[in-house]
């Protein structure tokens, strides 16, 4: 964008400073869990359908009933008036309808589980949504060879001694899947305190009574048989544990707000976390590795907690304080712990109010919201782009919200700038689109937000997968906001460059790491499927059905490495009755691949610097016109290296901001910033030495390493400065000079590099400096131990053998 505009949008500082933390490698949470916001290993396979043209969830919700978020939804669209191939029709190889199910199911919801390790076990729980009217009942299906054939497998659920009452009957509103074994499977009526568990794949099905309400379940990541279940509508908040996977139960806490299990390896196997509400009214998140049975394994991590969250390495937590003299109501804290060491609290030195969100939960590193551009405008969404590192798209909301305020930006290098997204240069049928970035028009493209505006055609959000680094779908529009006629985008450069792929709104997934696309039009019947073999550049028109096919959703087991796709739906001509159908491509794209199908392949930012994060990755991905498939177990090689640094990979630091002319990227003091921006940090030992800023440091993550500028950026060594102090000696011995405390006895060498022969001592008492002469160089050199300045040469020219110095102040 035009740096005048940028400059414009910063000319005002934001009355409201809002911190979003964010931890990279995952996505943020389903409703699994309301108040935990996490993504857990038990979610890992699961989309949701509902059976309404036009409205849709899918991803990776854990509990049956729950919401996924966009990031996680395995679905999509696509579609083009005008069908074009590389290949003629006599040469094309067409998809196969291996599987063509009616289940003569009128439920409006679906939740479809794949169980994953190469197994054909697909799971599906057909039941009513909150909002429907009537009695509500429910469906388990099972698939055992891969979605061809669906068995019933209902009559199963009973529960030996059950008394239903008021006339109602069981109803399966959720369903779990164990991350430490894939055959195991719970499921849950909660409003009848039922629970059924299966070790073989629902073959064999136990029914059982809890004592509890089991509004959510959280299963071990490792021990199969470790099982925490949560009452929210219990006035206590319960938390129970179960050692033998859901048949037998013991109450380990109540009042409790949010609950986790350990992560390994940062805690011992049997950990649970809490954040319990106490009678004071403020919370404490307390852990245990023995279900609380004993204080000596009970620890308070931390106490007048507002809220908590878990991820990983990092723990989170913020605390409500109410400053004496203050207008405001209260003041927010962040408090933060890295590899389970202490929790400490975050400072921000502004005078502004802090607003504390812990919204984005990820893994391995910060995320970085700079202000260096777009700094008066929120960010409403946010979607990492899987397989890279430090790629991000954002939806940024200026003013109310609506489509008509909403832009989208992208960064390269984990948030250190952000930029618009590039506009294609023709739409699907070729025509020139008149869209330049320097007229602020640009590429817009749907996340959650948008959905809120298209209720009955909901956008598919954007889609991006670890098995497929680079290539990216999405629904979106061209123009100055996300509010245009919304049409799809692909990216096969991580979202440095797009094109216009489908005109209008459709379904889209791809299988086969990337190798393959399919697409579905939305919003009527259709009785065709469409997809391309080169990332989407052209497209090939399938007929999947002869009837007319109201189409729900379109999905591929979750990892998209597959060539089967299913797509769910219902026949137009008569009311709602589930449909789900198998395409098969894996004859469109043929034979294995060669190595001769393969090119090597470098992600870069809109400028085309390949060295995002101070390094450069190169991929091995299969060339856009060879028409072959990678297969499951393609194991993709990835060669990375580290460049010298540039002034990219460096961002102002703590205290710092970029002056107004962001042509020049300098960094200065910030005047809002209350802290001392040179102050030694604490500790720091008398001896040792410290690294004093210049402004700038290394945007998190990046791994460049040397060349000129990171010699001028990243900042001087200072030794940790000395206070009032008592008397003491001051010799050299050579190649060392040191310091003799006479009341401690102490002798400590001083923090000095390149010493050869120093044999010339004075001391400045004012500036606390310390002189010396090295008979071997011929140089008089400076240290001022009160980290006022670095070691320095003050004398270097017709010095020859100094033995005695004096300095007169």
């Amino acid at each position: 964008m035009a740096m005048s505009e940028t400059a414009e949008m910063l000319s005002s500082t934001p009355c409201l400073l809002c911190l979003l933390v964010v931890v990279l490698c995952g996505v943020n949470s389903s409703t699994l869990h309301p108040e935990q916001r996490l993504t857990l290993p038990q979610s890992s396979g699961f989309s949701s359908v509902e059976a309404r043209d036009g409205l849709w969830t899918a991803g990776g919700g854990g509990a049956a009933g729950s919401e996924l978020p966009p990031a996680a939804r395995r679905s999509g669209s696509g579609a083009q008036p005008q069908h074009r191939s590389r290949r003629s029709a006599g040469e094309a190889a067409m998809p196969k309808v291996y599987g063509q199910v009616s289940l003569n199911d009128s439920h409006n919801q679906m939740v479809v589980h794949w169980a994953g390790e190469k197994s054909n076990v697909i799971v599906a729980l057909a039941r009513d949504s909150a909002a429907a009217t009537g009695p509500n009942t429910s469906s388990v299906y099972v698939s055992y060879d891969y979605g061809r054939v669906f068995t019933p497998v209902s009559d199963k659920f009973k529960v030996p001694g059950s008394q239903v009452k008021d006339g109602s009957r069981l109803v399966i509103s959720q369903f779990y899947h164990s991350p430490a074994d894939n055959r195991r499977y719970l499921f849950v009526d909660s409003t009848n305190k039922h629970l059924w568990n299966t070790f073989d794949f629902c073959k064999n099905v136990q029914g059982f009574i809890l004592p509890f309400k089991p509004t959510d379940l959280l299963l071990h990541s490792r021990r199969a048989n470790l099982v925490l279940g949560y009452d929210s509508s219990h006035p206590n908040k319960q938390l129970w544990k179960s050692d033998d996977f859901g048949e037998t139960w013991v109450l380990i806490q109540e009042h409790v707000k949010t609950y986790f299990w350990g992560v390994q390896p940062y805690d011992p196997p049997t950990t649970v976390l809490v954040q319990r509400h106490e009678p004071q009214g403020f919370s404490t998140v307390l852990s245990s590795t023995d279900f609380f049975q004993s204080e000596q394994n009970r620890r308070v991590i931390l106490e007048q907690v507002d809220s908590f969250q878990l991820r990983d390495k990092y723990m989170f937590a913020t605390i409500k304080q109410k400053l004496v003299g203050s207008h405001e109501a209260s003041s927010v804290q962040l408090w933060v712990s890295y590899n389970r060491q202490p929790m400490k609290a975050a400072r921000f030195m502004t005078r502004h109010p802090i607003t504390v969100s812990v919204s984005f939960i990820y893994t391995e590193d910060l995320l970085k919201f700079s202000s260096r551009f777009f700094a008066n405008e929120p960010f409403a969404d946010l979607h990492r782009v899987e397989g890279l590192r430090g790629v991000f798209i954002a939806t940024l909301i200026n003013g109310s919200v609506s489509e008509d305020n909403m832009r989208s930006v992208i960064t390269f290098d984990k948030g250190g700038t952000w930029e618009l997204l590039q506009p294609p240069a023709a739409d699907s049928l070729g025509g020139t689109v008149d869209c330049q970035l320097s007229k602020g028009c640009s590429l817009h493209l749907a996340q959650r937000w948008s959905q809120l505006f298209n209720i009955q055609l909901r956008r598919i959000p954007v889609l991006s997968k670890d098995s497929a680094p680079g290539l990216i779908m999405a629904t979106g529009s061209v123009g100055r906001n996300l509010a245009n006629k919304p049409n799809v985008y692909v990216s096969s450069s991580a979202g440095a460059r797009w094109r216009e792929a489908l005109a209008g709104p459709h379904f889209y997934t791809w299988g086969d790491h990337g190798g393959i696309l399919m697409a579905i039009a939305q919003g009527g019947s259709t009785t065709h499927l469409k997809f391309s073999t080169n990332e989407g550049e052209t497209w090939t028109e399938f007929k999947f059905s002869d009837k007319e096919v109201y189409v729900y959703q379109l999905l591929t087991e979750p990892g998209e490495k597959s060539t089967i796709f299913t797509i769910f739906g219902s026949y137009a001509e008569q009311r709602h009755s589930w449909l789900i159908l198998q395409v098969n491509t894996s004859d469109v794209l043929g034979v294995p691949c060669s190595e001769a199908d393969y090119k090597r392949w470098s992600p870069s930012d809109e400028h085309g610097n390949e060295c995002l994060l101070g390094r450069e990755v190169t991929f091995k991905r299969r060339a856009p016109h060879a028409t072959c498939f990678n297969g499951e177990d393609f194991d993709r090689p990835v060669t990375i290296s580290n460049c010298s640094c540039t002034r990219q990979d460096y961002e102002c630091d703590y205290g710092f901001k970029l002056v107004e002319d962001l042509s020049f990227q300098v960094c200065v003091p910030d005047p809002e910033f209350l802290g001392d921006l040179y102050a030694p940090p604490v500790p720091c030992p008398v001896g040792t030495t410290y690294r004093r800023s210049k402004g700038y440091r290394k945007v998190s993550g990046d791994s460049c390493r040397g060349g000129d500028v990171e010699s001028r950026l990243k900042g001087e060594m200072l030794p940790c400065p000395v206070g009032e102090s008592n008397e003491f000696i001051l010799y050299a011995v050579r190649n060392s000079i040191h310091r003799y405390d006479l009341a401690t006895g102490t002798d400590q060498s001083l923090p000095l590099a390149g010493l050869r022969e120093a044999v010339a001592l004075d001391f400045d008492y004012d500036r606390n400096c310390l002189y010396w002469a090295d008979i071997s160089l011929d140089t008089i050199q400076r240290l001022c131990l009160n980290g006022s300045t670095g070691q320095e040469v003050i004398v270097k020219k017709d010095l020859q053998n100094v033995e005695a110095l004096t300095f007169d102040p």
